[in-house]
């Protein structure tokens, strides 16, 4: 039977010995560079644990920067929206303030007018006041002049029995009852009728001293014709024509020292400024002024004012 190669040898007591020593002899080295070995170990751990700590922060800090950017950028939409908000808010809030400061130049403007109305209204008044105090002076003048009763039974000179006095009503030829009657037709709202009636006044008595009034009235009434007219061609037309009105006053009555005069220099102003003529406006309004300035004449008074609201109100 053949012996197998590969079949362990018992080891003697001296082979043991053998090994023995040389196997301290080989790892007595090793036993000499283990604690230098393993202080390397170890410090390659703690550094392998900073690096893993520092790429733990740096991946948190990168994930911070992320999270900061996407902030940043949500806040920029965020104030460009407010931006955009607070410009449609000031857009918003200009319009409104064009808008009131319009609305308070209209009413300003409207408030001016209604004063000027007032005191036109006031003028016409004292005119009629006027013209109901010559009306009264006119009676009694009349009354006055009135002859004796003629005897019972005689004949009165129009051919009236006695106890029927004659009649006392002022002629149709009357200056003041032709301006009355115009007057009547003007306060009517009669227009057409007035302008007539005030012009056959003037025509037959145009010395009178209520012809500036006539002529003023005339004018006025193409002016309030004007006032409420809604078609823009009718009433730029009527504005036009109660200008040339108001300038035969201050034409053919200049230097009168009356009220008229006066009054159509403030109402020839507005007309113009109705038709968008404000250079013309403005001069005829400083006029009024000029001449109170320099005549100090109550009949210029009133329309000074007037004057001063118009400048002002534009």
């Amino acid at each position: 039977m053949t012996k197998n190669p590969m079949r362990r040898v018992p080891l003697s007591a001296a082979r043991w010995t053998v090994l023995a020593l040389i196997l301290a002899v080989a790892v007595a080295p090793l036993r000499a560079q283990n604690p230098q070995q393993t202080q390397t170990i170890a410090e390659l751990r703690i550094l392998t644990d900073m690096t893993q700590q520092l790429q733990k922060s740096v991946n948190e800090l990168s994930d911070a920067v992320k999270d900061l950017k996407e902030q940043v950028k949500s806040n920029g939409q965020r104030l460009d929206n407010q931006a955009t908000q607070l410009s449609a808010m000031a857009a918003t809030q200009k319009t409104l303030f064009d808008s009131l400061t319009t609305t308070l130049a209209n009413l300003e403007n409207k408030v001016n007018e209604n004063s000027m109305n007032t005191q036109r209204l006031f003028s016409e008044v004292t005119a009629v006041q006027k013209t109901l105090s010559d009306l009264v002076d006119t009676i009694q003048s009349l009354s006055q002049a009135q002859p004796a009763a003629p005897p019972a039974g005689a004949p009165t000179p129009g051919g009236t029995a006695a106890g029927n006095p004659p009649a006392t009503s002022i002629s149709a030829d009357s200056p003041t009852q032709m301006y009355q009657d115009a007057f009547g037709f003007y306060s009517r709202g009669e227009y057409d009728l007035a302008r007539k009636a005030f012009q056959e006044f003037i025509d037959k008595f145009p010395t009178s001293p209520d012809a500036p009034s006539a002529q003023y009235q005339i004018a006025m009434s193409f002016k309030n014709e004007a006032d409420v007219a809604q078609d823009p061609a009718q009433r730029a037309s009527r504005y036009n024509d109660a200008i040339a009105a108001f300038t035969e006053v201050v034409t053919k009555y200049k230097d009168c020292g009356c009220e008229p005069e006066a009054d159509a220099y403030i109402e020839r102003g507005l007309s113009y400024r109705a038709v968008k003529q404000e250079a013309k406006a403005k001069e005829d309004f400083l006029k009024v002024q000029s001449e109170y300035t320099k005549t100090k004449s109550p009949a210029w008074e009133n329309a000074n004012a007037l004057a001063a609201q118009a400048l002002k109100g534009k």
